[in-house]
């Protein structure tokens, strides 16, 4: 060898170094591009080529769109076999800010499948969502000083789930005094309903119900709802 070349350290506010960003720190607080490789094509490479791995943390989906040309490119995206619906994050590194990585507009995900516009010679992480289960609460009865309550979980899966779990935090005194075809226990403000002996296993797209009983003043707290 009678040549070498030693490239220094790229400063933070260089290219290259948001680059690296995309894929270690995209989002500023340590959120990462997956760590299990997907198998990703596109039907142009040298135009809009495309990259995805699922991140083992937390089952997410992320998929890197470099757009190589001098243009705005629009295109479809569809993952088979990945469930995930709802909203998928999207942050994009371009020649309209060269100095931070933009969190854009969120992109609706119907069945691992959505639809983005890509800028000119940029580069876009669209983190796709999990597919899991949803939770909604309706009040039967309320009385002042209690009120019965049913929980309605839904498989938003295309696939059977065998267990679930829905969390919710109360906004003030509320306290569960019974509950049926559940596993559900209070913990200060914070409640935890599990599955029951009987309805843990959920079709895809089906749904099963629960009920409780609390006394306290009717309250619509927010609802997660998690597969086990």
């Amino acid at each position: 060898m009678d040549l070498a070349t030693m490239w220094g350290e790229p400063k933070s506010t260089d290219p290259a170094a948001f680059a690296y960003r995309m894929y270690r720190n995209y989002d500023g607080a340590g959120s990462r591009f997956g760590d299990v490789s997907v198998s990703a094509t596109a039907a142009d490479q040298d135009r809009l080529a495309v990259y995805a791995a699922q991140r083992s943390s937390d089952k997410a989906l992320t998929v890197m769109v470099v757009n190589k040309t001098v243009s705005d490119l629009t295109s479809p995206l569809s993952v088979t076999g990945f469930d995930g619906t709802g909203a998928a994050r999207r942050f994009t590194y371009g020649p309209a800010d060269l100095g931070s990585i933009v969190r854009g507009g969120d992109l609706r995900v119907n069945n691992g499948h959505f639809d983005a516009t890509y800028p000119a010679n940029s580069i876009t992480l669209v983190v796709l969502p999990p597919a899991g289960c949803t939770a909604g609460l309706q009040v039967n009865g309320d009385w002042g000083t209690g009120h019965v309550a049913t929980l309605t979980i839904t498989n938003d899966r295309r696939t059977a789930m065998t267990g679930w779990r829905v969390r919710w935090t109360w906004p003030g005194d509320q306290q569960v005094t019974n509950s049926w075809n559940t596993a559900l226990r209070q913990n200060a403000t914070g409640v935890v309903a599990g599955d029951g002996a009987s309805n843990g296993s959920i079709g895809a797209g089906g749904s099963t119900t629960v009920g409780f009983q609390a006394t306290g003043r009717v309250a619509i707290p927010t609802l997660t709802c998690t597969p086990t």
